[in-house]
């Protein structure tokens, strides 16, 4: 299973309820530190599960990222049963931070 931006609000949310399940999430993301906390939190909340959180850095900004995580997740898995795309993500302005551009 895994997750973008898990960091907060649904994302999380659904993060936590899949892991009260004993699912392993991934939790595909940035910035770490967000991440960790938000792993951290996670764990207190359901400290009964048996499944796992598993931090992936995502950055969206960067579409060279996002098939840099997909090849990191494929090393360490051989299945992804289901994927949650959740990140809100859309075009900025011309000066925009983003890094790359698709057509």
């Amino acid at each position: 299973m895994a997750r973008s931006c898990a960091n907060c609000g649904i994302g999380q949310k659904l993060a936590r309820i899949l892991y009260a399940k004993n699912s392993k999430v991934y939790l595909a993301c940035s910035p770490e530190e967000k991440a960790k906390n938000s792993i951290t939190s996670i764990r207190k909340a359901v400290p009964k599960s048996s499944g796992q959180l598993v931090f992936l850095s995502l950055d969206l900004a960067d579409l060279t990222e996002v098939t840099a995580a997909a090849q990191r997740f494929l090393a360490q898995e051989s299945i992804l049963h289901v994927l949650f795309n959740d990140a809100g993500v859309m075009t900025g302005p011309a000066n925009s931070p983003l890094k790359t551009v698709q057509a």
